[in-house]
């Protein structure tokens, strides 16, 4: 069994201080983040937007508001999220 992450380049795991793009949970806001979530889980249609926006929410519901999103990530959920 692998990792989820093993193949996507876009993660980065908590601890790790070297992607400059990432933003703390609190900056994001651990409401919204939901919120933005659960929007994307209706929305997702293709095989790896439901990768993706699963592969988020596994992290999210893992380490709440200790997660870290990068900018990359949070924008594709938005994009899926509400289309834009």
């Amino acid at each position: 069994m692998t990792d989820s992450t093993d193949d996507v380049d876009w993660w980065y795991p908590i601890g790790e201080d070297d992607d400059p793009t990432e933003t703390d949970m609190d900056q994001l806001n651990y409401e919204t983040y939901e919120e933005l979530l659960s929007d994307a889980e209706g929305q997702a249609e293709t095989d790896w937007e439901v990768k993706f926006v699963n592969d988020m929410r596994e992290r999210f519901d893992k380490y709440g508001p200790d997660a870290y999103v990068s900018d990359r990530q949070r924008e594709r959920l938005e994009k899926i999220a509400y289309g834009e």
